[in-house]
């Protein structure tokens, strides 16, 4: 047994466990071992009974022995203590000293066996059979062409930076990588570990002071002076170097990026590219300039690039987004991409970050989170640090969009999985507390008591963030306790088997012969075996101390699982504070003066930089920053908890908090126009193209307000009808038209009167008729947006109080209050530009989507603007067949809110203010709710134990007011001597053949016949036993 245990405790350490444990095996591991070894006991305690019996006989059969180590020697009736103490005194008997150890040490293995084998959830790797979604072998490498970047690389990086976007699969700051599919990955897998292939740069960049400088200055025609740099400049080790001309505004900051220096005196192409930013500090009356007058930082970096296996290990189970380790295999395992070389990767880098107005300086002072713009023109060090990072990640999303093909390659991985294991803890530091034996019926009080408290309170006691040895220590104590009321039975137990027999012959009576009770031997039997041979006699007494004996053992198995741990959810207040507010003030960039607004150059980057997000997150499969979700953008929150000491003991990685949060939500509140109300005239060709001159008649609209925009494709018309109307809205569409073509606007209108101060949008959506001439299907609307507060229901992490997305936030309707009315000016260009090379019409505000539908049966082209092409192309895509005409005019308004509060959302993500010091600081109260280990009590298990416990309490009255230990025996006949004194003198022996030593019971039964034997006094005055009827008191004296 114990090599077995050895190896079973080598194996749990090795493999991390036993095994996997399916539910259903629970209990045979619980109590199987405690079964087992008391199963052993069972048997271990006849030859503990045996070794004692014979020990005596053993010591005469090897020679004549005094008396007191020999008839006189009495193993049985003491307590063992005491037996093994005289065992080891006595020479020749110390078998009996190494069954009674033997004895002990099985109790004692019973009891640690409670705790022999326990679940533990651990982590497991296991391989992992998977496959690569992409490959490097992008597009770009067949056909090179720079000028096909768009902005999306930089777009990634800058709202990583800025709003805590996650990074795209295959990507981190430095790498991109090939994609695995988890679709088939394990639900409880906490990690994943393969070989992939990973993109990475090296780039070094140092500063340069330039060696000269050639500077002019014109004033252009709106009056700003233009600067013209020439600079040159004498890096170590590389000769003179010419680099580009600047032309910067004075006054202003100006960034230059050439991405081709020119190297005198040097045939080979420099390698190389050289990056100048600084501002100037000249004034429109200056006619003669100096180099002191600009202010200027400069640097030449160098920079490589190769594709390397690489070891990438995922986190599948991050309540926050985490960035995937990569650890690139040796060097000589490295290559590079065939048809791109590092400078024609600079080339895809200088595309990227120069495609549609994202200013890198603005890139650079966040990524670098701490200098502002000033900081970066004065310190030449600080913006080699900015640059290379960009560098790096910009490269990373370029070689992911760009560099990378789908594919559908195998590839062996490790998942790391949670598993309930099995695993032996180190018996020798078991938490053992021994606490002195108690009555069984204060047991069964205490049980019921403790039983109550735990229903009551869910537990008995929290145990907090306590290791596993205090948890073992609740199984192991209860089962010393009910081991030691099982060994006080077990001596109660043994006097009762010991004098039944005498017992019988003791009250022998004229119906009874009492030849049985001469061969009865229940200290000899197994528990079982002595409970049929009593039941079959009809021994009540034996019968009783056999039940109560047999359910002792059980006590040790079921208080195995008495207790056990579970985790339950402590609840408790935090109050929730802002940290910030949202900016309700769109910049009024259809002002005649908004060119002179100081703030406007900042507003209209943050406002660019949120409809930036939309985009991504529309086009580009990206996850919503922590504090949005759908509509709703939520407040940047600040927990204030109320018991700091109680901080450490709180899982804050699993910890929630439910609140009820204001929140701000932006309705686009569109009105469809009536659809007798909206039709378009015959087309005419213009230039190639058509105009579909769309009429709506709005009965709303005031009369002396006419509608305009500073697009070039909406106008003020007259509805050119013969009805009687209103003033309405004339939309000439420009495009070249196909039959069965799908358009749709959604036009910023504003009135050119001061009359007219509500601003709104103007939504067209239709079809051209398949003969390419006329516009059907026409649906119209009026849009008056605006803003409103409602609160909402939410479940945040504790960890950095993000929004947990597996519960889904519930605002609540009824607590919807309207803030003001607000309009995002130009929301339809800053949608979807960046995502196509170029735009249909001159203003770069139309676009043409193909393919939008499978059938080729079906229209599938459409001309829309930025606003309905996210609508048509993005990640939740509507059919147009499903938007277009009147009868789909609520699909089209539900589909028009949907995206216009999603994309206003995003916004407001960005329009975020910290608090004036006037500002009142807005709290309210919410719930945390952490899981917690609480001790708990088994209830099947107590009413068991109690249970058994009854019975044994029963079976003990019974037998201690039925039997009678006075008057029974005159002395302890478990002794040979005191055995052989009870027949001394006896008539028995006078019937008792020569030679009956060696016949069986029922031999003897057969010579005994029908005599009758009794224990008792006889006249002679001996007490002992013999035939006929003996006397209950002593007549002779």
């Amino acid at each position: 047994m114990g090599k077995i245990e050895a190896i079973q405790e080598s194996h749990s350490n090795k493999h991390h466990g036993l095994g996997t444990v399916p539910h259903r095996n629970y209990l045979l591991w619980q109590y199987g071992p405690t079964a087992g070894f008391t199963l052993i006991a069972a048997f271990w305690g006849q030859v503990v009974y045996r070794a004692k019996q014979l020990a005596p006989w053993q010591l005469m059969a090897e020679g004549p022995q005094p008396a007191e180590r020999s008839i006189l020697l009495d193993f049985v009736s003491p307590f063992n203590p005491t037996i093994l103490f005289r065992s080891l005194r006595t020479p020749g008997t110390r078998t009996v000293a190494l069954a009674i150890i033997g004895s002990m040490l099985l109790r004692l293995i019973t009891i640690l066996s409670t705790g022999l084998f326990f679940v533990q959830s651990i982590l497991m790797e296991h391989e992992h059979k998977a496959s690569v979604l992409d490959t490097f072998s992008g597009p770009i490498l067949t056909d090179f062409n720079s000028s096909s970047i768009d902005h999306r690389p930089i777009s990634r990086v800058s709202a990583i930076n800025s709003n805590n976007l996650p990074y795209p699969l295959g990507t981190t700051p430095d790498y991109a990588f090939q994609q695995i599919d988890l679709t088939n990955v394990p639900k409880n897998a906490q990690s994943l570990t393969g070989t992939m292939d990973a993109f990475y740069v090296n780039i070094t960049c140092e500063p340069l002071s330039p060696h000269s400088t050639y500077i002019w200055k014109e004033v252009n025609v709106q009056n700003q002076s233009l600067l013209h740099f020439h600079l040159k400049f004498h890096p170590e080790k590389r000769g003179i170097l010419n680099a580009n001309q600047i032309i910067a505004i004075a006054g202003n900051y100006f960034y230059d990026l050439d991405l081709a220096p020119k190297l005198e005196h040097a045939d080979e192409e420099a390698r190389f590219f050289v990056i100048s930013l600084g501002k100037t500090v000249a004034t429109y009356d200056r006619s003669t300039l100096d180099p002191n007058y600009i202010n200027m930082s400069n640097i030449l970096c160098q920079p490589d690039y190769g594709i390397s296996p690489a070891m990438i290990t995922l986190d599948l189970n991050g309540s926050t987004i985490s960035i995937p380790n990569v650890t690139l295999a040796d060097d000589e395992l490295h290559h590079k991409l065939p048809g791109l070389s590092s400078l024609d990767l600079v080339n895809l880098w200088g595309s990227s970050t120069t495609v549609n107005g994202l200013s890198i300086l603005e890139v650079l002072t966040t990524m670098l989170r701490g200098p502002n713009s000033s900081d970066l023109v004065s310190n030449s060090t600080l913006l080699s640090k900015g640059v290379e990072q960009i560098y790096r990640s910009v490269t990373a999303q370029i070689a992911k969009i760009y560099l990378m093909s789908p594919t559908s390659e195998p590839t062996n991985t490790a998942v790391l999985v949670s598993e309930d294991r099995w695993y032996i803890p180190p018996s020798v530091r078991l938490p053992v507390r021994f606490f002195l034996m108690a009555a069984i019926f204060l047991i069964i009080a205490a049980l019921d008591v403790l039983y109550r408290f735990s229903q009551l309170h869910t537990g008995i006691i929290d145990l907090g963030s306590a290791s596993t040895y205090v948890t073992y220590a609740f199984t192991i104590i209860p089962a010393f306790m009910l081991a030691s009321i099982g060994l006080m039975f077990a001596g109660f137990d043994f006097n009762v088997r010991l004098f039944q027999p005498y017992h019988v012959l003791r009250h022998v009576g004229s119906k009874t012969s009492g030849r049985n009770a001469l061969f009865l031997d229940y200290l000899g039997k197994v528990r079982l075996h002595c409970l049929w041979s009593a039941l079959r006699h009809r021994h009540i007494l034996v019968v009783a101390s056999s039940i109560g004996m047999m359910a002792a053992p059980f006590l040790t198995i079921v208080v195995s699982d008495l207790y056990h741990t579970s985790q339950i959810p402590g609840t408790f207040e935090v109050k929730l504070s802002h940290n910030t507010s949202f900016f309700m003030e769109f910049p009024a960039l259809g002002s005649p003066d908004w060119y002179e607004q100081l703030e406007l150059d900042e507003l209209y980057a943050t406002y660019q930089q949120g409809t930036a997000n939309a985009n991504l997150m529309a086009l580009d499969n990206t996850g919503e920053p922590p504090l949005t979700d759908g509509h709703l953008a939520f407040p940047q929150l600040t927990a204030l908890w109320p018991n700091d000491s109680h901080a450490a003991t709180r899982d804050f990685e699993r910890g929630q908090i439910f609140a009820r949060v204001p929140t701000v939500r932006s309705r686009a509140n569109c009105t469809a126009i009536p659809a007798e109300g909206v039709y378009a005239d015959e087309t005419y060709p213009v230039m190639k193209r058509r105009i579909i001159n769309f009429c709506a008649k709005h009965d709303q609209s005031p009369s002396d307000c006419l509608v305009f925009s500073p697009g070039p494709n909406l106008e003020s018309a007259t509805c050119l009808d013969s009805r009687p109307h209103r003033n309405g809205y004339g939309v000439p569409i420009g495009f070249k038209t196909q039959p069965g073509m799908y358009f749709g606007y959604f036009y910023d209108a504003k009135s050119g009167f001061q009359s007219c101060l509500s601003q709104r949008y103007l939504a067209v959506f239709g079809q051209v008729d398949l003969d390419g001439v006329r516009a059907s299907n026409l649906s119209a609307f009026t849009c008056s947006p605006f803003v409103e507060s409602v609160m909402t229901d939410v479940v945040l992490h504790v960890n950095d109080l993000s929004i947990d997305r597996s519960s889904f936030p519930k605002p609540d309707e009824r607590t919807a209050v309207l803030i003001h009315n607000l309009i995002p000016p130009f929301l339809s260009s800053m949608l979807y530009g960046g995502f196509v090379p170029h735009a249909i019409t001159n203003d770069s505000q139309t676009f043409q989507l193909d393919n939008l539908t499978d059938s080729p049966a079906t229209p599938s082209q459409a001309m829309v603007d930025g606003f309905f092409a996210l609508m048509l192309a993005g990640k939740r895509a509507h059919s147009p067949a499903d938007l277009a005409g009147p009868a789909n005019q609520e699909t089209l308004l539900a589909a028009m809110e949907d995206l216009y509060s999603h994309i206003v959302a995003q916004v407001f993500n960005v329009y975020r203010v910290p608090p004036t010091p006037n500002d009142a600081v807005l709290t309210f109260r919410a719930n945390a709710s952490f899981p917690t280990q609480r001790l708990r009590q088994n209830h099947v298990s107590t009413r068991i134990l109690q249970a058994l416990l009854g019975a044994m309490l029963l079976c003990m009255l019974v037998t201690q007011l039925t039997l009678r230990f006075n008057g029974v025996l005159p002395k302890n006949p478990c002794s040979i001597a005191a055995g052989a004194s009870l027949l001394v003198d006896a008539d028995m022996l006078d019937v008792v053949p020569e030679g009956a030593e060696w016949m069986t019971p029922k031999e003897m039964e057969g010579v005994l016949g029908d005599l009758r034997v009794s224990m008792g006094w006889w006249r002679d005055g001996r007490f002992g036993i013999g035939v006929g009827r003996a006397e209950k008191e002593n007549l002779a004296g």
